[in-house]
């Protein structure tokens, strides 16, 4: 018996080495399980990303729209409309990439609401995208709404222009402008805040 207990004496302990195999499996482990989850998140992110750059680059077409028209007059001669008329096709052709003919109402009317069926069914996945409460959520989807039935609104009447609805018309810029630039003041910053990635 005392030479059982002089050999486990002098037994060497465990080193380093003995233990190394277990170590390495652990973390092999680990690894194996943590890297695919942080490549998921990131690629995630970047799915929302890239939906999110479209969304916000379909509405900043309609801000420079807003921005071009908003300091034009709906009154005055029927000279003067037509030009307005003329104007704001060119407007719409360096937003939207189309050029309505004001001599083919019924096609050109059908085409623009097209290009802005389009935009609207981009921009409006923006509070799907981003981090907002229940509220927040609601009122980003009504007033998204509100702009694009004004710009439906507006875009109907100068193409196939019904001259008794300019004075309203004059009143949907102005309430389009106002709205789009609520909209932007408001959820901007949010939306930039979540393109970093």
């Amino acid at each position: 018996m005392r030479e059982l207990i002089e050999t486990i004496d002098n037994m060497d302990a465990p080193t380093f080495l003995d233990w190394a195999p277990i170590i390495l499996s652990v973390i092999a482990v680990a690894v194996a399980i943590c890297v695919p989850s942080i490549i998921a998140k990131r690629q995630n992110k970047i799915a929302v990303f890239d939906k999110l750059f479209a969304a916000y680059s379909q509405l900043l077409t309609i801000r420079s729209f807003e921005q071009t028209i908003k300091d034009y007059r709906f009154c005055g001669s029927l000279f003067d409309i037509k030009s307005l008329r003329r104007r704001l096709c060119f407007d719409f052709m360096s937003c939207f990439g189309y050029l309505p003919d004001l001599n083919d109402c019924e096609e050109s009317a059908e085409k623009a609401v097209a290009i802005l069926r389009n935009v609207e069914a981009q921009a409006s996945r923006i509070p799907l995208l981003i981090s907002l409460n229940k509220s927040q959520y609601e009122n980003c989807n009504k007033q998204l709404q509100v702009i694009f039935d004004l710009l439906f609104k507006i875009t109907d009447w100068f193409i196939a222009f019904d001259p008794s609805k300019t004075e309203e018309t004059g009143k949907y810029v102005k309430q389009f402008v106002d709205e789009t630039e609520a909209f932007f003041k408001e959820y901007s910053g949010i939306i930039e805040t979540e393109l970093k990635l």
